[in-house]
């Protein structure tokens, strides 16, 4: 999966669980399925963007960055 192909999975997965999900445990979800590896190394940081929208921004900068290493 690419890094574009994941913010769509993950834009989808936003728009279809809106009620339910906040932006940020769409991201997170979406992450977690794809991209463990990654997830583990976010997981409970300042970036961590599932109990936290605001963080969202700084989550995608660093998963950019970060996902092709």
């Amino acid at each position: 999966m690419t890094f574009k192909e994941y913010l769509s999975e993950a834009a989808k997965c936003f728009i279809t669980n809106k009620k339910t999900h906040r932006r940020g445990q769409a991201y997170w979800n979406t992450l977690e399925i794809h991209r463990k590896d990654l997830a583990d190394k976010i997981r409970a940081t300042k970036i961590d963007p599932y109990y936290y929208d605001f963080r969202v921004p700084k989550f995608i900068d660093y998963l950019k960055q970060e996902w092709n290493q």
